[in-house]
Order: C-alpha cells, then sequence, then structure tokens
C-alpha cells in the first residue's frame, strides 16, 4: 500500500486561512468591506505577488455583497439550486479549449442529411451516434480546410435541420495530485461532516451512481463488487491513467481500507477521461461526454457525478436539462482555476450542483472557483481515498469534494426512493453548516454539507 506524505507548503495554507478570514473580516453589506490597520500593516510586508492574490480575493468578497439575498433558505422559501447564468455566453472555440478542427452538432429525427450537409459545407463526418436523452443523432464534424470551429459553427447554424452546432468542447478532471501534508490529518474528512452518523444503517445499497471518469483500477480491493457495469467512450484509445476515477470511485463507495460514503451504491463507470500522451492532462470532448452521459443514464443512474470542469456547451447544456428533468441528481465539481476564474461548466448549470472544497479546518481550497454558481462545501484537501494498484493516495481538489455529495445523495435516496433533486437541493441548503459570508455567498455557497442533520430530513 503506498502512502504520499510530506510536510504542507506553508504559502498553500497561508492563503487558504485568508480566503476564510477575509470572509470573515469583510464589513456588513451593502456599505463595503473594511481592513483593519493590523491587517493591512500584514498585508503590506507580503510579497507583492501573494498581495495581488488576496485583492483578488478580497473583490470577489465585495461582489458577493451584490449577490441575491438567499435568505435563511429553508425548504420551500427559495430555489436553492445554481443560479441561472442566462447572461454567460457559449465559449467560443479556441485550440485550448475545443478541438481546433471539429464541430458537433446534433440532428432531430433519423439525420437523414447528414451526409448532404457534410458535402455542402466541405466537411467530414467523423462519427455518429444516436442519442436516447437528446431525441436525436449527434454528429462530430471534421474542418479539413483550415476554418475555425467557429467560423463553421456560423455556417451550420443558418441551415434549420441542424439543432445547436457548436465546438467540440474540451473538458479536465478538477483533481490534484496529492497535496503535501500530514498523513494522519487526512482522516478528518468524516468528521467534519458529520458521517458515519450514528445508528442511520444507510450505505446507498440499491441507488445506482454513475461516474463519468477515467478507467478505475478494477482489482482494488475498495471496489470489488462496486462496479454495476462499465462503459468506454475511448475504445481506440489505450487506459493510460485511472488514478482520478480509482480516487473518485473509492471517496463514493469504498468497502474496505477506505470506507466511502455510500459502500453499498453500485457504480456506472463511464470512461471518457484519459491521458493520451505521456505528460498530458486527462481530457475529454464534448462528444465523448455526451455519449458517457446517454450511457449511465440508460443504465439508470439515479446520480452522475462530474469531476470535471470546461466551457460551457450548448448540447451539453440540453442533455444535463433532460436529465435533470428524470430526476437525476447531477453533481459536478466547482473548479480549481482559482478565485478570478469564469464560471465553470457543467457545475454552473442550472441543472447541476456545484461542490467545492474545504479542508480539515474547514478553509476554502486555495484554488477553488468562486462564484454564484457555487452551491455547497465538502471536504475536498488532503483526504484520503484509493489508488491504482491496490494503494492508497491523499488527493485534493473539488473533484474530491464532489463525491461527498454524491454519496449523500445516494444515502438520501436509499432513504427516500421518491426524493427529488430540488427537494435533496432544498435540505442541503437547510441543514449545511454555514461558512463565510452568512447565508449563500460565492465561495462556500450555503456552506460545509452536514450529513446527520440532511439525513434526519426524512
Amino acid at each position: 500500500m503506498r502512502k504520499a506524505t510530506a510536510l504542507l507548503f506553508c504559502f498553500t495554507a497561508f492563503l487558504s486561512s485568508n480566503m476564510n478570514d477575509r470572509a470573515q473580516a469583510a464589513s456588513s453589506c451593502p456599505s463595503g468591506g473594511h481592513v483593519s490597520k493590523q491587517q493591512r500593516d500584514m498585508l503590506d510586508k507580503l510579497p507583492s505577488y501573494v498581495q495581488t492574490i488576496l485583492q483578488a480575493v478580497r473583490r470577489q468578497t465585495q461582489t458577493t455583497c451584490q449577490s441575491p439575498d438567499f435568505g435563511s433558505l429553508q425548504p420551500g422559501t427559495i430555489d436553492p439550486l445554481s443560479i441561472p447564468l442566462g447572461s454567460a455566453l457559449i465559449s467560443p472555440a479556441t485550440n485550448a479549449t475545443a478541438v481546433p478542427d471539429e464541430v458537433v452538432a446534433m440532428f432531430n429525427g433519423d439525420g437523414a442529411n447528414i451526409d448532404a450537409i457534410a458535402t455542402q459545407n466541405s466537411l467530414t463526418v467523423r462519427s455518429r451516434r444516436r442519442s436516447a436523452l437528446l431525441g436525436g443523432v449527434i454528429v462530430r464534424f471534421g474542418i479539413s480546410d483550415g476554418r475555425s470551429p467557429t467560423a463553421v459553427t456560423t455556417v451550420l447554424q443558418a441551415n434549420g435541420t441542424i439543432d445547436t452546432p457548436g465546438p467540440n468542447h474540451l473538458y479536465q478532471l478538477q483533481g490534484n495530485s496529492p497535496q503535501p501534508s500530514q498523513f494522519e490529518k487526512a482522516r478528518y474528512a468524516p468528521g467534519r461532516i458529520g458521517w458515519p452518523s450514528k445508528d442511520s444503517g444507510l450505505t446507498g445499497k440499491d441507488i445506482v451512481i454513475g461516474v463519468i471518469d477515467t478507467a478505475i483500477d478494477p482489482r482494488h480491493p475498495d471496489l470489488k463488487g462496486a462496479v454495476l457495469e462499465s462503459y468506454d467512450a475511448l475504445p481506440d484509445q489505450p487506459v493510460n491513467n485511472r488514478r482520478h476515477g480509482t480516487a473518485v470511485a473509492g471517496l463514493l463507495a469504498g468497502r474496505s481500507m477506505i470506507l466511502g460514503v455510500a459502500p453499498q451504491a453500485r457504480l456506472l463507470i463511464a470512461r471518457a477521461f484519459d491521458i493520451p500522451v505521456k505528460n498530458a492532462r486527462a481530457s475529454a470532448t464534448t462528444y465523448q461526454i455526451l455519449e458517457a452521459l446517454d450511457w449511465t443514464i440508460s443504465k439508470g443512474a439515479h446520480i452522475i457525478n462530474m469531476s470535471f470542469t470546461g466551457p460551457r456547451n450548448h448540447l451539453m447544456s440540453e442533455a444535463l436539462s433532460a436529465a435533470a428533468k428524470k430526476n437525476v441528481v447531477l453533481i459536478a465539481a466547482a473548479g480549481n482555476n482559482g478565485p478570478k476564474a469564469p464560471p465553470a461548466f457543467p457545475a454552473a448549470e442550472q441543472s447541476v450542483l456545484a461542490v467545492t472544497a474545504t479542508d480539515a479546518d474547514d478553509r476554502i481550497y486555495a484554488s477553488a472557483n468562486v462564484g454564484s454558481y457555487v452551491f455547497v462545501a465538502a471536504p475536498g484537501v488532503d483526504v484520503l481515498t484509493a489508488a491504482p494498484d491496490e494503494g492508497i493516495d491523499m488527493v485534493s481538489g473539488t473533484s474530491f469534494a464532489a463525491p461527498f455529495l454524491s454519496g449523500l445523495a445516494a444515502l438520501m435516496l436509499e432513504q427516500n426512493k421518491a426524493l427529488t433533486p430540488r427537494q435533496f437541493a432544498k435540505i442541503i441548503a437547510a441543514t449545511s453548516h454555514d461558512l463565510g459570508q452568512p447565508g449563500r455567498d460565492q465561495v462556500f455557497g450555503v456552506g460545509l454539507a452536514n450529513f446527520a442533520k440532511a439525513l434526519e430530513q426524512k
């Protein structure tokens, strides 16, 4: 069994602490924030690059003061799901955010005119498949003449038979390599969230959780018997990475060295992510994620865990909305791109619950995104979980906070199979432990999930 151990970098701890402290120190809204002389003297002594980061965090606090008043978040009083981002544009395609020579589009009906459309627009059909979730045929068009995905999208939008053409966006997993820390301290997570709850008897039995991620280590003792079925959206690509998926699956349903939140839940593992070449980042395209999403829904997933982020995409939005209408609980990582980053998708979709990460002292993860779409916090800094080759790793990132909420959803669905995603969200909003600014804020959302209290709301 491998163990990743070392000391926590002082700067990471300092930044995490100040991100939490600034939420406490900001003045009441709407008059604006205030920094004491002692705090200002301390800030002035810091290196300039540290001051820049902390000032950015402070600006986020002031933005929080301008956000809507979510009140007490009691069940029935408000809609606690992610705030609509109607003004957020679909991300334009760049080589960093999308496959540079592809677009994806959906054709309603049987897609009989796909080949004709390709010929008319000097495109090639690289793949096509029927989507039960979207009720049409999703096509991946190749561009061979140097035009950009944005330019081709504009041309295809003029064709009335094509629904929401767009770039084949790229998405990234939201977990980092093990962070230096004290190994034993990494066992903090159960205590912070009130789980296992005394005498609850809940294990997630008969609940199916879809996991769209990398492949997992099927021989890991923590996952023995946990996987109901697996699917590969990358059949032509060898498996180069199992670490991220194994870590997420261990947090969900570990049953040996690591006790997952819902150890008797059954997992649907959909491989959509991998590392194509050595030293690259694991990524997946819109097309691959939609394929994995279709499969998990078709196999009866009650919950889908999405520990990845990327740009906003029309087809992805439609598919997630369709899944939510089937009463599937959709949970995603809030993102690891820092407090100045734009909203991360799919977490920022209206139909999805975004989870941010906190540490053993309830401080926000230093690299976490912030924004009005953040729904709730869960442990995600230096947590223990399963690793390939029968190992255990210590991991950090919002990727690893999301499975805690997915696991809680499994326990609550085991308790009440009729629970809808909206009802689940309202219970979480009403029972979480408030952190940072009073009420829902852009850093912690409604606060740290409290399993014991949530499970009392039958």
